[in-house]
């Protein structure tokens, strides 16, 4: 798109703007003194006041979505080479006391009941989906799986109780019915596979009775 491309083009004169101490003092008070509600209030503007400006914006969602998707990348980049890992995980601890999560709570469930309204009335998006999830899926779902067992096993080595607790306090909150109707889904899809589910069963069992016995002081 032509206004994204001048916006790419023109970085030099951002870097100019952004080096005057008035342009700091005015963004950091604007920031400041923003009313949160005022997002509300302009979204309810732009998408009703105007239709022909809500379709001009649609059509460049996706040039828009590339940008802040690029400029996220970027961002950290740039955070992971020249700043230390203490300096934003105290960024990261300042940012998510200051959010407010149940403004941040209630936009996830709006966008949830959205995505299953569109799920249930749309049979083209739930076949397009589906087709993504058969294609793609393992692929994604293993990597994240890999990635997740090493996060796991970090995390178990460093702090042995977090995990159990972790799950405890996961578990008290599933919906018991619907965990239950998934579990059974999928139980049947690993048992229907032929990849040793019974040595992977017994080689856990052993496991934990060797952690139970190392806690008893039997071994």
């Amino acid at each position: 798109m032509e206004t994204l491309s001048r916006f790419e083009d023109n970085d030099g004169i951002i870097k100019e703007i952004m080096k005057t101490p008035m342009f700091k003092d005015i963004l950091k008070n604007h920031l400041r003194s923003t009313d949160r509600s005022s997002g509300r209030k302009t979204t309810k503007t732009i998408l009703w006041q105007d239709p022909e400006v809500l379709l001009g914006l649609t059509g460049s969602m996706p040039d828009i979505i590339n940008l802040i998707v690029d400029s996220l990348d970027e961002l950290g980049e740039q955070l992971k080479e020249k700043y230390p890992p203490e300096l934003i995980a105290g960024l990261m601890e300042s940012l998510y006391k200051d959010i407010d999560r149940s403004s941040l709570k209630r936009c996830i469930n709006t966008w949830s009941d959205l995505g299953r309204d569109i799920w249930s009335s749309s049979s083209g998006a739930r076949s397009s989906a589906l087709n993504a999830i058969q294609t793609k899926g393992p692929g994604f779902i293993a990597g994240a799986l890999n990635n997740a067992a090493k996060r796991i096993n970090s995390i178990e080595a460093e702090n042995p109780q977090l995990i159990s607790a972790f799950l405890k306090d996961t578990i008290s909150n599933i919906d018991g019915p619907e965990f239950n109707k998934a579990s059974h889904t999928l139980t049947n899809a690993i048992l229907d596979q032929k990849w040793g589910i019974t040595s992977w069963l017994f080689e856990r069992l052993r496991m934990k009775l060797h952690k139970l016995l190392q806690k008893t002081g039997i071994l």
